[in-house]
Order: structure tokens, then sequence, then C-alpha cells
């Protein structure tokens, strides 16, 4: 319950602000992800299949964001899965203005809703702040803080490059790679690396994006033995009017 009124004070505060009246135009946009497992932070939640649609609503030139984000196995599920889960993301995003435009700011929070845990443990409230650089490689770091169940600092690392394949710029090849690095075993250290690759297609309004990707927690590279890497697949399918 507390989450949920913090939710809804930051959402009614967003909207009172003044920066809220450079909105201009709203943007929606929206997709779906079908993933062979779903992997989060380098630890497996369901080694089904899944289906994650998003909805993300943007308020003009404003820098806020409103998305919503679920998961849900699509094989031998029961009523309530342990791979469900459904995210509340609220977001600004700027950057450090004409001279220093290449550099981006984001600062946000998340609610993470865990519809088969037991009542009382379904919620948990995450924020973020995060910086990003227009640069060759696009390095990126992500602070995130956990205030409720979990109570944990996660700190994510990556880097991407985009080659376009075409004239046109409709279709590309994406290749990124990130480290995670948290407190969640009570001591500070790296818990995984992975490394991805995808092909996108856009036409018009819609993109379609297949990839393939591989992860692993560090502790196992370092020890040896342990669980093996986690290979992944999906296709993103994605509409922006």
């Amino acid at each position: 319950m507390a989450s949920r009124t913090l939710v809804l004070v930051v959402t009614l505060s967003l909207l009172a602000s003044p920066a809220l009246a450079q909105i201009g135009s709203v943007s929606v946009e929206g997709g779906v992800d079908l993933v062979s497992h779903y992997i989060f932070r380098g630890i497996g939640f369901t080694n089904k299949p899944t289906a994650q649609p998003s909805l993300t609503i943007g308020l003009g030139e404003s820098g806020f964001s409103f998305n919503i984000w679920g998961s849900a196995s699509l094989k031998q599920r029961s009523i309530q899965d342990a791979g469900d889960k459904l995210d509340f993301t609220i977001s600004y995003d700027r950057n450090l203005g004409e001279q220093y435009e290449n550099v981006g700011l984001t600062v946000g929070m998340i609610q993470y809703t865990f519809p088969s845990l037991a009542k009382g443990e379904r919620l948990t409230t995450e924020f973020f702040a995060g910086a990003s650089l227009d640069a060759p490689a696009s390095p990126s770091v992500t602070l995130y803080r956990d205030l409720g169940q979990f109570d944990y600092w996660y700190i994510n690392g990556s880097v991407g490059h985009e080659i376009q394949l075409t004239p046109e710029g409709n279709v590309s090849l994406v290749i990124s790679a990130d480290i995670g690095y948290s407190d969640v075993t009570d001591k500070f250290e790296f818990n995984h690396v992975g490394a991805s690759v995808s092909l996108g297609v856009s036409h018009s309004y819609f993109s379609l994006a297949p990839a393939i990707g591989i992860i692993r927690r560090i502790e196992d590279i370092v020890e040896g033995g342990g669980e093996p890497t986690q290979v992944w697949g999906g296709v993103s399918l994605g509409f922006a009017p």
C-alpha cells in the first residue's frame, strides 16, 4: 500500500510541475518482446518462453515519461506463474545543455509487482539515476537503489554500437554488452556480465528486431564450474506512430 501511495504522490507531483508546460506533443510507443526465457540482472526468473509487452508515454519536450512493462510465461503456466512480473516506471531525461549536449542524465522510480509472491511481498520500489554519453560505444552507467522488499544497491554499466546496413537507415545491427555490480549478497561484488546482438528492421511505424544474447554470473567465471553460460534468444516487435 505504501508503494502504491508513493507512486501516486510522485505522479501527481510530476503532473503539477511547471516543466510540463513544455509538453507540446505526447508520444506513445508500444511493443512486445518474445524471448526464450526471462533473465533479470543475471538471475533466471523462468526457463520458459516469455512475452514481455511494454507501453511508453512520453510527455513531449518536458523530459518526463511513463512506462508499463510486463512479463508472463507462455508455456506450462498456472494462474500465477513464478516468472510473472509487472513494472511501472516514471522517469525524467535531460542532457547537460548546448555545451555538453552529448551527455544525457536520467532519474526515476520503478515499482516492481510480483503477482505470484505472498501478500505483503508482491511490491517493491526502486529509485535510479544514470548518465550516458552520445559517443562511440555509447557508454552508460545507471545506479539503482531498492527501498522495499530487497533493500540493495545495483549498478549497471553498458556499451553498444549500432551499424547502419542500408542508406535509408531502416536496417541496423546493434552489438551491446553490460556488466552488473551489487550488494545483493550483503557485500559489493560484480554479479554478471552479458552481451547481445540484434538486427533491427523498421518500416513506417513498425519495427522488428530478432536478437540473441549470452549472460553469465561472474562468480561462476572466477571460481569455475557453477551455472553454465545462459543463452537466450528472442524477437522484439515495436510500434511508434
